[in-house]
C-alpha cells in the first residue's frame, strides 16, 4: 500500500495538538490554575482541526504547480526573478526555485497563506509588494490562493 503524502504543515499540528494534551495533563497533575487546563485544551482542539484540514487538501489532491501557478509566474514575474541574478534571490521559473525562497526566506509554506511570504506580497500585505507597479488580477490572485492553501503541491 502506497504511504499518503502529508504536508508539513499536518505533521506539525498533529504533533502540537499532542504536546497540548500532554501539557494539560501535567498540569492537571501539578495543580495548575485551573483557568489554564481549558484553554489547553481548546488549543489542542483546534490544531487537530487544522491537522484535518491540511489532510482532506492532501487527500483530494490539491491543485499542482503546472495546473496555472508556473503561467502566471511566467506571464508576470519571471522577467525579474527567472535568471541566476534574480530579484531578492528569488527564482519563479520552477517548483523548486519557489520553494526554495530567496533572501527573506521561504516564499511558500504550504497549506499556510498567513505565512507565505509570496502570496502576503502578490495580495499587498508585506512591502516591498509584487509586482511593483501593477497588481495581478483576481483571477491570478485566486490561483496562487488555490495553490499554495492546498498544499503548495508540485
Amino acid at each position: 500500500m502506497q504511504e499518503t503524502w502529508r504536508p508539513s504543515s499536518y505533521i506539525l499540528t498533529r504533533r502540537m495538538s499532542h504536546l497540548l494534551r500532554r501539557v494539560s495533563c501535567l498540569a492537571l497533575t501539578f495543580g495548575a490554575p485551573a483557568v489554564l487546563v481549558p484553554i489547553l485544551l481548546a488549543g489542542s482542539a483546534a490544531l487537530e482541526g487544522g491537522a484535518a484540514r491540511a489532510s482532506e487538501r492532501s487527500d483530494r489532491g490539491g491543485p499542482r504547480f503546472d495546473d496555472g501557478v508556473a503561467a502566471v509566474f511566467r506571464r508576470r514575474c519571471v522577467r525579474c526573478h527567472g535568471s541566476d541574478d534574480s530579484g531578492a534571490d528569488l527564482r519563479l521559473d520552477s517548483y523548486d526555485g519557489v520553494m526554495r525562497g530567496g533572501e527573506q526566506g521561504p516564499s511558500v509554506i504550504g497549506g499556510d497563506l498567513a505565512n507565505s511570504l509570496l502570496y502576503l506580497k502578490v495580495t499587498r500585505r508585506s512591502r516591498p509588494a509584487m509586482p511593483p507597479k501593477s497588481r495581478l488580477s483576481p483571477q491570478d490572485l485566486e490561483v496562487i490562493r488555490a495553490w499554495i492553501d492546498g498544499g503548495a503541491l508540485p
